[in-house]
């Protein structure tokens, strides 16, 4: 059993990763191009047919509630098409990023892991620091589920 630090790194010294980082995965590839499809058509949508994407489609399934949330009124809740778009928006980041970051060489450290554990942390922080209306009601908004989390 491998119980100190310099036993895990010992037994990871030979340790071959199975994608280079040249490369991206299929898994990856499929992502990217489904997330420039997606901006695109969302961008295309928003710009032509602006009543349909964001008056009929976008507005009210994700950004009303985000609105409601951040009054006065409190918690306007999750509904299954916000609550499956959220989900669907950070696998989906969380794919592109580590593929991005992977080919970027950028290190996944312990300090790299300290940063994004701090990150982690301040979400729900500043969230109920706005929940007990502690910032003005005009940045309410930017403090509210899953906004805060794209900061």
């Amino acid at each position: 059993m491998i119980t100190t630090a310099s036993e895990i790194e010992k037994s990871l010294s030979d340790y071959d990763p199975a994608l280079p980082d040249e490369s991206f995965s299929q898994l990856e590839k499929a992502s990217i191009w489904f997330l420039v499809a997606l901006v695109s058509i969302l961008s295309f949508g928003l710009i032509f047919a602006n009543d349909i994407f964001w008056g009929d489609g976008l507005k009210p399934i994700v950004w009303d509630p985000i609105v409601k949330d951040a009054g006065a009124a409190g918690d306007a809740g999750y509904s299954p098409q916000n609550t499956a778009i959220y989900a669907f928006t950070i696998l989906l980041s969380v794919i592109v990023l580590q593929g991005i970051f992977r080919k970027m060489n950028l290190p996944a450290d312990d300090k790299m892991m300290i940063a994004l554990i701090m990150w982690v942390i301040l979400a729900p922080v500043l969230r109920v620091l706005e929940d007990s209306d502690f910032f003005s009601s005009k940045l309410d908004w930017l403090l509210i589920s899953p906004i805060i989390h794209f900061h």
